[in-house]
């Protein structure tokens, strides 16, 4: 099967050139893939959605100075590595949610030790979340779109657009259909696998073009759009859609 060639990302001047060198500058310690496997919450991932952050001018505000946003969504959270190392020092409130009942149990343990008191945990699916229209100015969605069928997909896209507040920005991490795996396993819908991604067999994997992913959220107006190759573990190679899009404020709309 013929792969595009990787579009170059995160190569403005200022932006963050790779993960690697991100960390290595943050810690000044060498970069090894096992700190990519780390699954816990010192893990490297944090670096990697602080480095989006960045970029965009969201730094964390530090000690007394007013946070960029109000309340931030990590939607499909896991074991909470973006919310309760890194989003609740950007947002005032914090929404963690997960459809797992054994991540919501172990983000809420965790927030407890921690002492965590602006980040809230929820148990939704991605197409049905438990928030009111217009709730969040930041949502954070990272590896997790692609584990729905087109259906569920489009519905996600629409719950986005609802619990976003106008102007509210949206960063979003999908599989390309560049990636290393597409078209392995079951094609169960089109471009939709399952079988193709180690540790994941059971759960389908949809790969988006460009255009596809435009359309899904061509309710948003997309900031970046950029293809970047993952660096670690089994999706070493892999090639991911790096999206930031905000949704349309009531006068761009004219409402």
């Amino acid at each position: 099967m013929r792969h595009r060639k990787p579009i170059e990302g995160w190569r403005e001047p200022g932006a963050i050139s790779s993960f690697s060198t991100y960390l290595e500058r943050e810690e000044g310690k060498p970069f090894t893939n096992t700190d990519f496997l780390r699954n816990s919450y010192g893990g490297l991932e944090p670096y990697v959605m602080k480095a989006v952050l960045e970029h965009w001018g969201l730094r964390s505000p530090g000690k007394g100075r007013p946070k960029n946003f109000e309340v931030a969504l990590d939607l499909g959270a896991g074991n909470g590595r973006h919310s309760i190392d890194l989003l609740r020092k950007v947002s005032d409130v914090v929404f963690a949610s997960d459809i797992s009942a054994d991540a919501v149990k172990l983000m809420t343990a965790e927030i407890r030790r921690q002492k965590r008191e602006n980040v809230e945990v929820l148990r939704h699916s991605m197409d049905h979340i438990q928030l009111k229209a217009g709730t969040c100015d930041l949502v954070v969605f990272w590896d997790v779109l692609a584990h729905g069928t087109l259906q569920e997909i489009q519905r996600t896209a629409s719950e986005l657009f609802r619990v976003m507040k106008p102007g509210g920005i949206l960063i979003l991490s999908t599989l390309s259909t560049s990636h290393q795996n597409f078209g392995i396993g079951e094609e169960v819908e089109r471009n939709t696998f399952k079988g193709g991604l180690p540790g994941e067999w059971g759960a389908p994997h949809h790969y988006f073009s460009r255009p596809e992913l435009c359309e899904v959220f061509k309710g948003f107006t997309i900031l970046e759009l950029r293809e970047e190759k993952r660096l670690f573990g089994y999706n070493e190679g892999g090639l991911h859609w790096c999206m930031i899009a905000r949704k349309p404020d009531d006068k761009a709309t004219g409402n």
